[in-house]
């Protein structure tokens, strides 16, 4: 995003028709236009009952991650029919012998009608896509993901504008190189195809590829050989960061990795870290309570062998696992510091006044108005909520209506 905001301030007289009177969208501006979108016909799939707008996020994020792969509605359209065709055609779809249900080599039932539901679906996609991209140009709007796909096309189209970036940009460098998506690549190839050896210098992981962060993937390592040919390529097998029983437990866990360029390669520790000393333990567990458990008995351990407990940490993926271990270790005394990044928007209390201020605007979002009154500051038992939704139902009238119903009754 930097690099192509930094084109279109450096070269404005090659995106006239773009910049002229064109201002960024922000996120509410987006979804307003989605909801004007969706309110303009009777979608099939992507305005539900109850919710018109459940969609609205997902969208929104979705074509972000379609612009940066470097897709266009047009194009994502154009590769449906193969995809389904390919699905279709899937042998994991077919009956591998003769049952009760069908006959060896024939279709699963249920599978063809659930397979065309979802390509329907993805068309109507499109649509939605197409009319978006529509609206937002007659409204002269833009997001950052345009800039991406403006930049791209631009390089691609006009030979003035590459050049010049070519010769201001002679030498790159280009840093976790698997995380790159469809539209980088693009302009990595246009500003070093003057040559079959240019000046650029990438640094990957292919043993990072699994994570698949933004388009994180092996097809990345592969797509820049085939590019660049004749790059010479150093795999680097030193580590000065980490114990060598760290490299030989991270090897065991990917060495059956079929998606790695050099399948023998393996690290060897350097340095200070070199002679760390230790042991790692596996330990399985039946659930998670009991490897909270678990933790905290061993924390214990240590505490009473005069370990500082500022040298003990526990590592977890997720934050909500990190407070689910710290609340715990709390209640049995353990002293604990917690670094974690908050999202604010992930707190229940935030969600709860966010869906409140959803059932304020449309008191008739049931599902978000039975979930509200769950909240613990409302003091309602689960009891007394069923209740309301089996009544609800059985007189076929909202949440929010049956509550005022009600009310007038008892007065």
């Amino acid at each position: 995003h930097g690099f192509c905001q930094s084109v279109l301030h450096d070269f404005p007289e090659f995106f006239d028709e773009q910049l002229a009177d064109f201002q960024v969208a922000d996120d509410l501006e987006k979804a307003k236009l989605f909801r004007k979108i969706i309110d303009s016909k009777k979608w099939k799939y992507f305005r539900p009952y109850g919710d018109n707008y459940m969609y609205q996020r997902d969208f929104l994020s979705n074509i972000s991650s379609l612009k940066r792969e470097y897709f266009s509605p047009e194009k994502f359209l154009k590769i449906l029919p193969a995809e389904k065709n390919a699905e279709l055609n899937n042998e994991n779809n077919f009956y591998k012998r003769d049952s009760k249900f069908g006959k060896k080599g024939e279709l699963k039932k249920g599978v063809e009608e659930k397979i065309n539901a979802k390509y329907e679906k993805l068309e109507e996609f499109c649509e939605l896509w197409k009319l978006f991209e529509k609206t937002k140009w007659q409204q002269k709007v833009y997001d950052f993901d345009d800039q991406i796909l403006w930049v791209v096309e631009k390089i691609k189209t006009n030979e003035t504008l590459k050049q010049e970036l070519q010769e201001k940009f002679q030498f790159i460098l280009v840093d976790e190189y698997q995380d790159t998506n469809a539209s980088q690549n693009e302009i990595l190839w246009k500003l070093c195809d003057f040559d079959d050896k240019p000046n650029l210098y990438c640094v990957g992981d292919d043993d990072q590829s699994i994570f698949r962060f933004q388009g994180a993937c092996l097809e990345n390592l592969l797509a820049f050989k085939n590019q660049f040919p004749k790059a010479e390529i150093l795999s680097l097998n030193k580590n000065y960061r980490s114990a060598q029983k760290i490299l030989d437990a991270a090897f065991n866990s990917i060495g059956e990795n079929s998606e790695r360029l050099d399948s023998e390669k393996k690290l060897s520790a350097y340095g200070e870290n070199q002679k760390v000393a230790g042991a790692i333990e596996k330990a399985v567990f039946l659930s998670r309570s009991s490897e909270i458990i678990f933790l905290a008995d061993q924390i214990k351990k240590e505490l009473k062998k005069g370990t500082p407990a500022v040298e003990i940490a526990i590592l977890a993926r997720e934050n909500r696992e990190v407070k689910e271990v710290a609340n715990y270790l709390q209640k049995l005394k353990i002293p604990v510091s917690v670094s974690l990044s908050e999202n604010i928007f992930e707190d229940k209390n935030i969600q709860s006044l966010i869906q409140l201020m959803r059932i304020f605007k449309d008191p008739q979002l049931d599902h978000i108005f039975l979930e509200s009154l769950h909240a613990p500051f409302t003091g309602i038992s689960s009891q007394a909520l069923m209740t309301l939704f089996l009544q609800s139902r059985k007189e076929k009238i909202k949440v929010a209506n049956l509550l005022q119903k009600l009310t007038k009754d008892s007065s």
